[in-house]
């Protein structure tokens, strides 16, 4: 329900495109939404995903940082680095868990 709600609106981070300040994470948002409703393959959705926590975890929270957001917090978020949102992001090849208690 954060941002994938049936309908867009009423996702809980949900901001119009249309809005007076143009969000940070709208756009990839709805790359994610097309991807997912189509024959997309894994590799483009791991992209547009890749592009999502980045708009998310990296420019909104800088945003949020540069408007004071945070002046009074007494723990301020820090952006995660774009290394560790391409290791959370990359495709994996599939294991079997046959031989799970194997060396």
């Amino acid at each position: 329900k954060l941002l994938f709600h049936s309908k867009v609106e009423e996702s809980m981070l949900y901001e119009d495109p249309a809005g007076e300040e143009p969000s940070t994470y709208m756009a990839a948002v709805s790359k994610v939404r097309e991807i997912l409703s189509s024959e997309s393959s894994s590799e483009n959705l791991s992209q547009a995903a890749q592009q999502l926590f980045s708009d998310l975890y990296s420019t909104e929270i800088q945003k949020q940082l540069d408007m004071g957001r945070y002046k009074a917090a007494k723990k301020t978020p820090t952006c995660l680095e774009a290394s560790v949102l391409e290791k959370g992001t990359a495709l994996v090849a599939p294991t079997t868990t046959d031989n799970i208690w194997s060396n």
